[in-house]
């Protein structure tokens, strides 16, 4: 009798360290792919934004001038889509990205470099990106992100 009690005890605990060791094993690459998913949205706004401060030092010392970026954009973040979008509130101008999917959601603002008046706007969702492509249309007072089909 004590034989089997031992054994099932043995089995039992035999069961919860194989649970214990799949769950920790699941949080941590859970954990890892999120942490990977949130480098290459900083790594695509960090991109967008260098586009915008090149863009905007081209443009800045004449009104009249305007120059258009093509921005290179994957489709999607290992798997998932995402919105990407340029924003300007009170003179602070943000550009943010989001995959819904996962909730998460980065934002960078751009400190001290562009005009309060500048206004940035314009959102893309990186499905559209399949048959398009973005941009950014800059000028010296605006701004725009978008997307062009490719014919």
């Amino acid at each position: 009798m004590h034989e089997v009690v031992g054994y099932a005890l043995l089995m039992f605990i035999a069961v919860a360290i194989v649970s214990a060791c799949a769950i920790t094993s699941y949080t941590l690459q859970s954990s890892v792919a999120r942490e990977t998913l949130l480098l290459e949205s900083e790594r695509i706004v960090n991109y967008v934004i260098d586009e915008i401060l090149h863009g905007y030092s081209l443009v800045s010392s004449s009104p009249t001038a305007r120059v258009t970026i093509s921005l290179d954009l994957p489709t999607n973040i290992r798997g998932y889509t995402y919105i990407l979008k340029l924003g300007s509130s009170d003179g602070t101008h943000t550009v943010a990205l989001t995959i819904p999917d996962r909730d998460i959601s980065v934002n960078k603002t751009i400190v001290n470099t562009l005009p309060q008046t500048l206004i940035m706007d314009g959102q893309i969702d990186s499905s559209m990106l399949i048959r398009s492509y973005a941009y950014l249309m800059i000028t010296s007072s605006t701004i725009i992100l978008n997307t062009t089909q490719v014919s």
